[in-house]
Formats: C-alpha cells, sequence, structure tokens
C-alpha cells in the first residue's frame, strides 16, 4: 500500500503526513510526500524581481522541513519526498467510470474509432467501414497519426501518419526504443503546416507490459524496488505496482508536457485533449497478469481505463463548453463507444452515424 501526502508546508498537510506515516507503519506500507512548486505562478509576475526567487527559497523550506518530519517520525517506514515543478491547478477532468471495447490494443484501438457500439463491434466489421478519423479527414478536417506504439492497426490507413517508434533521438530513444516523448518531437513544425483545424492522435507505448521498467527514462525510476524482468509473474507483488507505478508516474509527465504545448499554441488554435487508454491490466489479482482476457471473462482490472479531458478556457469560450457541467459527469458510466461521437460533436460534423446521446460533451454547450 502506498500512501500519498501533498505536502505544502501549512499545519494541516504536516498533520497529514504524520497521520501517513502511522497508517502507513500500520498497514505496512509506504507513505510518499509531494510539493509542487508553482512556477507558471510567476510567468510575467514583476512585483519585484526577486518575487520567485523567495517562493522558491519558502518551497525549500518547507522540503525541508518535510525531510525532518520523516526523520522523527518516519523510524521502521519506508517514506520518501519528491518535490517537483508545475502547475498543481491545471484542471483536467477525469472519469473514473470508464469502460474499454477490448482487452487488447488490435481489438481496441479499431473500436475507438469505430460508428458501431462494443456490442455490434468486430474487427472484420469496422475494416469495412469509414471510421472517425476518415470522415473529419473528408470534411476537411486535417488528422495526424503519431505512433510510439505497435502501429495504427489500419484506423490510419487513409490519413497522414507519423512512425516514431524507431527514431534516433537522443535522450528520447534508447537502443531499443522511443520513449513516449518522442511523439512531441518536431510536432510544433507539423502544426505550423495546417491550414485548418487538426486532429492530432499521439498513440503512446504508455504502461504496456510486460517490461514495465523499460515505458520510462530512468529518472522515473522513483518507486523501488522495482521489477525488471519480461515475466512479471516471477517478481514479488511490490515490486511489480512499482514498476507500474513508475509508468503511470511518465504518462502524468507526458500529459502534463502535452497540455504545456497545446497552451502555447492557444494563439492560434482553440486547444483540447482527450486522453483515454485502449485496455486496462491486470497486476497478479487472482493470479493474472497482463492483458488479452475474452471480454466475459477478463477482470475489471483489463477493462477499467482512464478516460481524462483537458480543455483551454479559449476552447471552453469559443464553443461555449462549461466546465463544471462536464465535472459533475465524473462518475457518469462511460466507454469507448463515446469517443466516435464526441469527436463528431466537438468539429461539429453532421453525419447521420451521429448519436448525440454519445456524445460527451453535447449537454454541457450553453
Amino acid at each position: 500500500m502506498k500512501i500519498m501526502v501533498a505536502y505544502d508546508g501549512t499545519l494541516q498537510a504536516k498533520e497529514a503526513l504524520v497521520y501517513g506515516i502511522e497508517k502507513a507503519r500500520a498497514k505496512g506500507g509506504e507513505v510518499v510526500a509531494l510539493q509542487v512548486f508553482n512556477s507558471p505562478l510567476f510567468a510575467g509576475y514583476d512585483a519585484t524581481v526577486n518575487t520567485r526567487d523567495a517562493a522558491k527559497a519558502e518551497a525549500a523550506r518547507f522540503v525541508e522541513e518535510a525531510k525532518a518530519i520523516i526523520r522523527d517520525k518516519g523510524t521502521g517506514v519506508k517514506a520518501s519526498f519528491y518535490s517537483i515543478e508545475g502547475n498543481p491547478e491545471d484542471e483536467v477532468i477525469s472519469f473514473d467510470n470508464t469502460y474499454s471495447c477490448g482487452t487488447d490494443t488490435a481489438e481496441s484501438v479499431p473500436c475507438i474509432f469505430s460508428h458501431f457500439d462494443r456490442a455490434d463491434y468486430s474487427v472484420g466489421k469496422a475494416a469495412q467501414y469509414q471510421n472517425v478519423l476518415d470522415i473529419l479527414s473528408r470534411a476537411g478536417v486535417q488528422v495526424l497519426w503519431r505512433d510510439n506504439n505497435s502501429g495504427c492497426k489500419g484506423v490510419c490507413s487513409r490519413v497522414t501518419m507519423d512512425d516514431l517508434a524507431k527514431l534516433a533521438v537522443p535522450d528520447l530513444c534508447n537502443d531499443e526504443e522511443c520513449f513516449d516523448e518522442i511523439l512531441l518531437y518536431k510536432l510544433q513544425d507539423r502544426v505550423k503546416q495546417a491550414t485548418t483545424d487538426i486532429l492530432i492522435v499521439l498513440h503512446q507505448k504508455g504502461s504496456h507490459g510486460p517490461a514495465y521498467y523499460k515505458r520510462h527514462p530512468q529518472r522515473f525510476s522513483l518507486f523501488h524496488p522495482e521489477c525488471t524482468t519480461n515475466a512479471p509473474q516471477h517478481c514479488e507483488k511490490e515490486e511489480l505496482i512499482n514498476a507500474y507505478d513508475n509508468t503511470l508516474l511518465y504518462t502524468d509527465y507526458f500529459l502534463h508536457e502535452t497540455i504545456d504545448f497545446l497552451k502555447n499554441i492557444t494563439d492560434r488554435y482553440n486547444t483540447l485533449m482527450i486522453y483515454v487508454s485502449d485496455h486496462g491490466e491486470s497486476l497478479g489479482e487472482n493470479g493474472i497478469y497482463l492483458h488479452g482476457l475474452p471480454y466475459f471473462i477478463a477482470p475489471d482490472e483489463q477493462r477499467h481505463i482512464p478516460f481524462i479531458i483537458w480543455l483551454s478556457n479559449e476552447y471552453a469560450e469559443a464553443y461555449h463548453i462549461r466546465k463544471e457541467c462536464l465535472i459533475k459527469q465524473q462518475h457518469q458510466f462511460y466507454s469507448h463507444d463515446n469517443i466516435f461521437h464526441s469527436l463528431l460533436g466537438l468539429f461539429g460534423v453532421e453525419t447521420e452515424l451521429y448519436k448525440q446521446h454519445y456524445d460527451v460533451f453535447w449537454q454541457c454547450h450553453g
């Protein structure tokens, strides 16, 4: 069990850290304290040239306070502290009751972009019809698929595709593969070439097993000990979960970088990000590992997926989307069935295939 405590130096944060340590001790778990220095807050802030330095000095003092609490109260408990820079108030909306169409990439990726509901879907049927990328492209939207995985499974065969998985870019790639940050490599140049609305699909490796430890740069190996084998069933439970958690940490960072990229082009585009996984993953629950079991017997871990939306204020204002309305829908049931119709709605494409009640955004216009 891991307990994460957000630490900002307040009395409440100190009490929470002590409580987390005691809880970890009682349960034989681990406590991780995290401080985020809100560096974007000081962009263009000119009250005094020393304001940012003073704030960073105060943040550094909080770090030392937290470390002292861990030393004093954390004897016999696995505890660690991390300090990063970013904006803790970046608003992403996470829909926590979302389920996949399939349990592996080959089945789920075509399904995400197909007009078929999961109940009516098959890979063979989907291949006989245009998918939502084809429809948007025909409607004048420039569609770009960038891949750092095992290909688009035929989904991008009629749109522009950048295969980035085998590039040799220092710091972003090694001798075996590239990390997901490669998906943002020279993306700015691609955007500059666009002359109309543009949809960019970034196909990550994400947390694909079994070699979870290969899915992130070394600096993201924060949780230890980490499973470093292609046979997760031979690792201790803690090692396997640590390896998987490190991939999640890297994906969080990648999404942060993607949002930053989108923020930096709001002078030209109203920007929005949709993040959805193709399937879940089993990490040894009931002796089951990885993914790919037939859907009707697959455990919840292989079907329950993340679904996250970020939209710029400019996008929300231009298209009259109420964020507070989306937030109220966070616990509503969603699935891959919603993506096709939501994309059509976002780009305002009219077709008889569009089903308004499947569009995540339609209730929140106005």
